[in-house]
């Protein structure tokens, strides 16, 4: 009765979750229209409405179902071994901001709402569209290249020296070059000796050699600081770049990464909005509690009287 009621007051209606459950609370889009005609509803469920849509998804199951995990794996990986993000659930609320963006500015135009059915499945498989693509034109199986590229070589990772760590062994350090033009090849050529006598001068040619230049490649890079082979192949022209960590990035003091003060977990360091307005930052705001503002939209947006919602936070109707 509550979710109705602020469903009648909200320009948009959000939900994610599994099957018919918001239908079952009367909050569907048909529901929510019934509340307000014009409401800009959107659904972002694991496999959307049709057949599958009583399944029950999380980020995991979403991305194999789509094929990205097989798609990630290297070659000769016994299994595919995904990703430890949650794809695709944040890339899904990314992706669905821009049509609900618009869905309100046309709403300001024509006095209607719609419905946006954000699939997430959709969303991963969107990641490798080109892979689809591929596959509907070939005869045969599209199998994964884990680092390397149909176009270049050598595209990959290569593992340098590692960082000294006493108490974990050491923390692994990895490089990820890319070579795109002859000229970028000579200078990886002078750098690397070893490349020399492999004699690819041009693309086909190093697509024919890529496996010997990769282990040309993964021998004189894996005593090396990525540091300093990072700071010298830049320095030559040839896009290179260590493969960055989380912990790099959570060290580095830039405006990206803003540190906030939370009042269970202390101050840490959050991704920022990846937008700029005039040029500059938008502010990034700490992360709510878990029922932080729960008395205050049920008091300031359906003005309900105190002790109606005293006795919904008694009875565990609302709140945490």
């Amino acid at each position: 009765r509550v979710l109705q009621q602020l469903a009648a007051k909200c320009d948009v209606v959000m939900e994610n979750m599994r099957g018919p459950i918001a239908g079952r609370w009367g909050l569907d889009y048909a529901g929510a229209k019934a509340l307000r005609q014009s409401v800009v509803y959107l659904r972002s469920q694991g496999l959307g409405s049709g057949p599958y849509d009583g399944f029950q998804t999380y980020g995991p199951n979403l991305q194999t179902f789509s094929g990205i995990t097989h798609q990630w794996a290297h070659p000769d990986d016994p299994f595919p071994v995904g990703s430890t993000l949650n794809h695709p659930d944040h890339i899904a609320g990314k992706q669905a901001l821009v049509p609900l963006l618009a869905a309100l500015l046309r709403r300001e135009h024509t006095g209607e709402g719609c419905l946006l059915d954000a699939t997430q499945v959709e969303t991963a498989a969107f990641l490798i569209s080109d892979r689809y693509l591929e596959q509907a034109v070939s005869e045969a199986d599209v199998t994964p290249l884990g680092n390397a590229s149909p176009n270049m070589a050598p595209h990959g990772c290569y593992r340098c020296a590692d960082d000294s760590d006493d108490d974990e062994g050491g923390n692994e350090r990895w490089l990820a070059l890319a070579v795109e033009t002859d000229a970028q090849w000579a200078a990886l050529q002078a750098l690397v000796p070893a490349l020399a006598a492999l004699g690819a001068d041009t693309a086909d040619e190093r697509l024919a050699h890529a496996d010997a230049i990769d282990q040309a490649l993964a021998a004189h890079f894996r005593e090396r600081d990525v540091a300093a082979v990072e700071a010298a192949l830049r320095e030559a022209g040839v896009p290179a770049s260590r493969v960055v960590t989380g912990d790099d990035m959570a060290a580095t003091a830039t405006p990206f990464f803003p540190a906030l003060s939370h009042p269970t977990t202390g101050t840490r360091r959050y991704t920022g909005v990846p937008v700029l307005v005039e040029g500059e930052r938008l502010p990034l705001r700490r992360p709510p509690l878990l029922g932080e503002h729960t008395e205050q939209v049920l008091h300031d947006v359906l003005k309900m009287p105190a002790a109606e919602i005293e006795r919904l936070l008694a009875e565990k109707a609302a709140g945490y």
